[in-house]
């Protein structure tokens, strides 16, 4: 039966894994503060942010992870606690230099913190004189899980935020200098094509790189103009990744379309060389549909160029 004190040795320890959540819940807050610091202002953070942080995540472990084994009454609250008063006693320390308060609530703040790791420091001998007096059960007892389980609470319930990293913004606020609503960042340099092959495939622009068989964007090699002839060329194909299709009206609607793919192939080797174009390439699957009306009842054609 549990005498009173190790009962209040328990409710000590429930205590400590409910501060150990409530920092770990801090120190995530302020890692996301940060981060839209740095997205408002495209600066990072002082590196003695992520210093501190550190410090609140290794202290809010050792705090949840000792309340847990102070729950189970497990030897392994001794060293735990221990590790806790530890980085509360750095972080006051460093905190005097790094941090000094700048007005009246820092001062109430910084009071606060030292109050709190008093208070820790008292249940850290309490724990202590606990595990002299043969209150503590053995290091292999296996209620001793409930410490490791503390923090694997934690970090299932926090990890993510805590360690989580943006991808690269697809757009951004401007600097101070641009007028645009939206700035969008260098998307990089763009890679070198020596080789090209126009054939139409599935989800392509139809530009083919013919070195590496990868999709090319035309309006990054080739004049406006012949990169929007090379975009109507190709919307005559159809179909799915296995199955593609050239779709015409009718047998002169195609010998009008290869006519025009002979051209786009003579404009490209004007750009690349005259053998450095392949093409024009077609599906092996033909169909003839007629006319593509629309719902006013026009004819679809590209337009003329």
């Amino acid at each position: 039966m549990l005498t009173a004190l190790e009962i209040g040795l328990r409710m000590v320890g429930v205590f400590y894994v409910l501060a150990g959540f409530l920092a770990m819940h801090g120190a995530v807050s302020d890692r996301m503060m940060d981060l839209m610091l740095s997205a408002l202002t495209l600066e990072p953070q002082p590196a003695r942010e992520g210093q501190r942080r550190a410090l609140w995540t290794v202290s809010a472990l050792a705090i949840a992870m000792g309340g847990g084994a102070l729950m189970a009454l497990s030897l392994w609250a001794v060293p735990l606690f221990l590790v806790g008063l530890g980085t509360q006693a750095f972080y006051l320390v460093w905190a005097r230099t790094a941090y000094p308060p700048e007005n009246a609530d820092e001062e109430k703040g910084r009071r606060q913190t030292i109050n709190a790791a008093l208070l820790y420091a008292v249940a850290t001998l309490g724990v202590v004189a606990a595990a002299s007096a043969g209150l503590l059960r053995p290091w292999l007892d296996p209620w001793a899980l409930a410490a490791p389980a503390a923090g694997l609470f934690l970090l299932f319930a926090f990890g993510r935020q805590l360690f989580w990293k943006a991808k690269s913004p697809g757009m951004a606020f401007p600097p101070d200098d641009e007028e645009d609503d939206i700035y969008y960042p260098d998307p990089g340099p763009i890679p070198v094509v020596t080789r090209v092959r126009l054939e139409p495939r599935w989800g392509c622009y139809g530009l083919i790189d013919a070195d590496t068989d990868e999709d090319c964007q035309p309006d990054l090699y080739v004049p406006d103009e012949l990169a929007n002839r090379i975009h109507w060329w190709t919307m005559t194909f159809d179909g799915t990744r296995d199955t593609f299709t050239a779709v015409f009206e009718d047998r002169e609607d195609e010998a009008r379309h290869r006519r025009e793919g002979d051209e786009i192939v003579a404009e490209l080797r004007a750009v690349f060389g005259a053998d450095n174009v392949e093409g024009p390439i077609y599906p092996s699957t033909i169909a003839y549909v007629g006319p593509d009306i629309d719902a006013d009842g026009n004819t679809l054609k590209a337009p003329e160029t």
